[in-house]
């Protein structure tokens, strides 16, 4: 599936990620000069770090799709864009609904190209979901499923040409099981946000926890570094006792690093292939948070793949927040991550005052929030749905 890399000491040629349609780079080099080593800025003085502080702002190329595209193909931002070389890729929506009209999370959606399975991922509490396959593929059919039942889809539309609805004949009542999973780059440079972070996330378990006492809800996550680092990866399993991942997460720091890119892949091994999500939860979220991209090597584009396409299976939204220090082609290969798994782009602005420089994502008119906020407001939605057929 992908031609040998090497690590980066000459030019390559760009290699295919076809399971996930994207290509990567054919640079010497990802990175960038800022972001994953370095001393860092701002914090706190006092050594106090409340929540409420960080400022962020969200943008979902999927609600804008067109748009999306149109930077693919611009030619200013085509350097940027091509170091991952991400390409076009043909879109598919779903909608899914019971007998009875209601919207159905967790169904499960399969696309076939002459009967050779493409795409595999599972619909949200919105009844919705995004199947993804090469462009000018042919004979393209779908299966959705529910425990026993199922709908085949013979005439499967592009998204150009409308969302695919589909009628389960059955009536379904989704479950109230949420996970939702946190993944932390604690390397050297993350040092000037890191306990505004760790203060936004304590904050955004309680009141998720909070304001939705009915859900059967857990939490998981992961800090991360890099090889030679006093530690790659520091994992704490999904749990119902949050006051135990508050505690894990309030004890991280900042640490390590050294070159650009971190140990991305491995977190995400760690958040996908290696938690035990819930099979019947109508509802996964993985957030994120990063201020550098993925090593370039082929061990590592092969298990972002790997990792890419389980993430879709599962039904697990991934979503990215940038952090100061991530140059354009991490913006684009983030929102990338999101595009794929039905996920949303989030980035930490300037506007707080807090930490290093922000770079400006390439986008429409967005929104600035506080990012504890924002992150409660997301899992509100994705929880509760708000699409009507």
């Amino acid at each position: 599936m992908f031609e040998e890399v090497t690590e980066p000491e000459s030019t390559q040629t760009g290699a295919i990620l076809e399971g996930t349609y994207l290509s990567f780079a054919s640079e010497s080099s990802v990175g960038g000069s800022t972001g994953g080593t370095g001393d860092w800025g701002g914090g706190n003085p006092n050594g106090q770090f409340e929540p409420g502080v960080l400022t962020a702002g969200e943008w979902n190329d999927l609600n804008n799709w067109d748009f999306w595209n149109n930077l693919l193909n611009n030619q200013e931002y085509y350097e940027d864009v091509n170091k991952w070389h991400l390409k076009e890729i043909e879109r598919y929506s779903f909608l899914i609904a019971d007998n009875k009209g209601s919207l159905v999370a967790n169904a499960e959606i399969s696309l076939f190209s002459n009967q050779v399975e493409v795409w595999k991922t599972k619909t949200d509490n919105n009844g919705m979901a995004t199947l993804w396959s090469d462009l000018e593929l042919d004979e393209l059919t779908a299966r959705v499923k529910f425990e026993e039942t199922e709908a085949i889809v013979k005439d499967v539309k592009e998204f150009a040409t409308g969302i695919n609805k589909v009628t389960l004949n059955k009536a379904i009542v989704n479950t109230q099981i949420i996970d939702i999973f946190f993944a932390v780059d604690a390397t050297g440079s993350m040092g000037d946000e890191i306990d505004y972070l760790k203060a936004e996330l304590n904050n955004v378990i309680k009141r998720i926890k909070q304001n939705n006492p009915s859900l059967t809800m857990r939490f998981g996550s992961v800090f991360y570094r890099d090889k030679g680092d006093e530690y790659v990866t520091r994992p704490f399993g999904f749990t119902a006792d949050e006051a135990s991942l508050i505690s894990f997460i309030s004890k991280q720091s900042a640490a390590g690093g050294g070159d650009f890119p971190e140990a991305v892949h491995t977190a995400m091994d760690i958040g996908i292939m290696q938690n035990s999500w819930n099979d019947n939860a109508s509802t996964r979220i993985m957030f994120l948070l990063l201020d550098a991209p993925p090593h370039y090597t082929q061990e590592v584009i092969s298990s972002l793949e790997l990792n890419l396409i389980k993430a879709a299976e599962k039904g697990i939204k991934i979503i990215p927040i940038t952090a100061s220090g991530i140059d354009k082609a991490t913006e684009y290969l983030m929102r990338s991550f999101a595009i794929l798994t039905n996920g949303t782009y989030v980035f930490i602005t300037d506007d707080s005052g807090v930490g290093n420089a922000h770079l400006e994502p390439t986008i429409g008119e967005f929104q600035v929030e506080k990012l504890n906020d924002l992150m409660v407001r997301l899992i509100g939605e994705y929880v509760t749905g708000n699409v009507n057929i």
